[in-house]
């Protein structure tokens, strides 16, 4: 009677032809169905065992297979009994194929079913393939669409149009940032007749050394000018100091003499 190591060894053996295993990866307590034994391959995992070992499977322990150590356990367990009238000793897996003939009339009824099942199905999806097939070749026939209507494959494909390139508008110079502009401030809004007060700000773009002339008005009348110039010093700025005894809200500005160029006008109430 071969000891329980050779005939794990012999399981192992087994598995690994029929799936392809890694045999470092199975174990006394690894299922048959992790490693890829499926049905199928339990019964010619049990036919093979059963020849190896000179014994029969019965179809209850067939059923019952689940792990490697169950199989171990099989043939241990039916070592010595009746051998089946198909049990022949094998060398091996490869050496001895397992047909129809090799089997129990209802492991055999399971293959055979297995086959007439996938003969059954492939052909019902012959005949569905035709029949969808005859109902695609019906509906262009009524709809006109059939290799007449289609253009050859080697016609040119037809050009799109060619679509008109729109003008990107020309982008309109940039604009040089604004010229300063002049500024007048005076310290004092209000003064006493006679009270000195200073105008000063900027001018830019006159150039030092350029003369202002100070000019007053009064409400809506024109601008007059007032007997006060002075220059533009460097750095495009000015500064003077005028006074009047003459009472009343006066408007002062400074003119660039020679051009019409001049300041904002500042506010001084004298009295």
């Amino acid at each position: 009677m071969p000891s329980r190591g050779e005939v794990q060894s012999t399981v192992v053996d087994l598995v690994v032809q029929l799936t392809h295993a890694d045999p470092a990866e199975i174990g006394p307590e690894t299922f048959l169905k992790d490693v890829g034994i499926d049905s199928l391959l339990t019964v010619e995992l049990a036919e093979e065992l059963g020849r190896r070992y000179d014994t029969y499977l019965s179809d209850e322990t067939v059923d019952g297979l689940r792990t490697v150590q169950d199989a171990v356990r099989a043939v241990e367990s039916h070592q010595g009994a009746a051998v089946g009238a198909s049990a022949r000793p094998s060398a091996g897996l490869a050496a001895v194929p397992l047909d129809d003939s090799d089997l129990p009339a209802d492991r055999g009824a399971l293959k055979s079913g297995a086959i007439s099942t996938a003969i059954t199905m492939t052909i019902i999806g012959a005949v569905i393939g035709g029949v969808l097939g005859f109902g695609v070749m019906t509906a262009m026939s009524a709809t006109g669409l059939n290799d007449a209507a289609l253009p050859p494959l080697s016609a040119s494909p037809t050009p799109e149009p060619t679509k008109s390139s729109t003008p990107s508008p020309t982008p309109a110079p940039p604009q040089d940032d604004a010229e300063p502009q002049p500024v007048l401030t005076t310290p004092k809004d209000r003064v006493a007749p006679g009270e000195r007060f200073a105008l000063t700000g900027t001018f830019p773009g006159a150039g030092e050394g350029a003369e202002l002339q100070v000019q007053v008005k009064e409400g809506d009348t024109p601008w007059d000018n007032f007997p006060v110039t002075t220059p533009v010093r460097a750095g495009d700025t000015f500064e003077t100091q005028v006074y009047t005894s003459r009472t009343g809200t006066r408007q002062f500005r400074m003119l660039l003499i020679g051009t019409d160029r001049a300041t904002p006008e500042v506010t001084v109430t004298i009295g």
